[in-house]
């Protein structure tokens, strides 16, 4: 990194600090599950998740089986109430191989939807606990395992689109190949790579990100490849669509920026005149920039030092110049 100068003035807060003793304010407030017709409920998700089961297995008798190494298994979505999060961990239980892959919202205040991966075999695992939850009791009298079963709202088969955690928006069309973001589960890349090979799906390998319990690859896909592939491996834990890079921008010749630049100012829609202002408090800012003239004018960059001037000092690297070009992107709008 460079190195800064230090002989800049400092900026002083008048008053002292005032020290307070600690006061422990307790854990945070436990949501009680919504209130269920117990039997009615039982019954209702029992039967949702027999029918995702089946299903499930009808999708997997008619596709290739999974490669040898993977764990054969199915994707469930869980769709919880919104004030039931601190219940969403108990849908996994790694004894058993159930993993909790994703958690995702439709909107700030609404359902939130948990993708979970559950093993051949585990299927009874949800079951067991539907059934002690309609027919015994705790000591304290309430329905056994009601905390997580009364947040349930509904369990369905996972599809290409419950596993998509990007914004809804972003989902691709149909039938249209594009590069996906596949998030795999621990240790599951090269399980991936086998099965994407198997169905002739391109999968960029020297392209990774690791992190302690996902790795991401990018893998060409339609979306009715990327569900068969999803009948094909246990190794998906979240898919989003890739994202572009602005590398091919910062490798532009002087004239090719010019280009662009002249471009976007072309395109650029500013505020109206009487939006409210915004100030920048930074290390000056070139308020001749083709993409800035338009909304700073000269008279409004101060300094604080009239000898500094005002233009973007080369010691910050056009930090404030930058900002500003930042700041300008989120309050104008660019006709496409």
């Amino acid at each position: 990194m460079p190195e800064y100068p230090h002989n800049r003035n400092h900026i002083y807060l008048q008053g002292q600090a005032d020290s307070q003793a600690y006061v422990g304010r307790g854990g945070g407030r436990k949501h009680l599950p919504p209130a269920r017709n117990r039997q009615e409920h039982a019954q209702r998700l029992a039967a949702e998740l027999a029918q995702a089961l089946t299903s499930a297995r009808q999708v997997a008798s008619v596709n290739v089986q999974r490669t040898p190494d993977a764990t054969p298994g199915y994707y469930l979505e869980f769709a919880l109430s919104p004030q039931s999060r601190e219940f969403i961990q108990s849908l996994e239980n790694r004894q058993q191989g159930i993993e909790l892959l994703s958690v995702k919202t439709s909107d700030p205040g609404g359902e939130v939807y948990a993708a979970v991966f559950v093993p051949s075999g585990a299927e009874n695992f949800f079951l067991k606990r539907i059934e002690a939850y309609r027919t015994e009791d705790t000591k304290k009298g309430k329905p056994k395992n009601e905390g997580l079963i009364a947040s349930i709202d509904n369990v369905s088969l996972a599809t290409v689109q419950q596993m998509f955690t990007d914004a809804p928006d972003r989902f691709p069309v149909e039938d249209v190949p594009v590069w996906w973001e596949v998030w795999l589960r621990q240790y599951a890349s090269e399980r991936f790579i086998r099965a994407a090979a198997v169905l002739e799906v391109r999968v960029k390998t020297t392209e990774r990100l690791t992190f302690p319990e996902r790795e991401v690859v990018l893998a060409n896909a339609t979306v009715s490849r990327m569900a068969r592939l999803m009948t094909h491996t246990d190794a998906i834990a979240e898919l989003r669509v890739a994202s572009d890079t602005p590398a091919i921008f910062l490798g532009f010749r002087n004239f090719e920026q010019g280009e662009w630049i002249r471009n976007l100012a072309e395109r650029v829609r500013l505020p109206n005149a009487d939006a409210p202002a915004v100030c920048i408090l930074d290390s000056g800012i070139t308020h001749t920039h083709p993409l800035l003239a338009a909304s700073l004018r000269s008279g409004d960059a101060h300094t604080y030092d009239p000898t500094w001037g005002t233009g973007d000092s080369a010691a910050w690297q056009g930090h404030g110049t930058a900002m500003a070009g930042w700041l300008c992107t989120e309050i104008s709008k660019v006709d496409s």
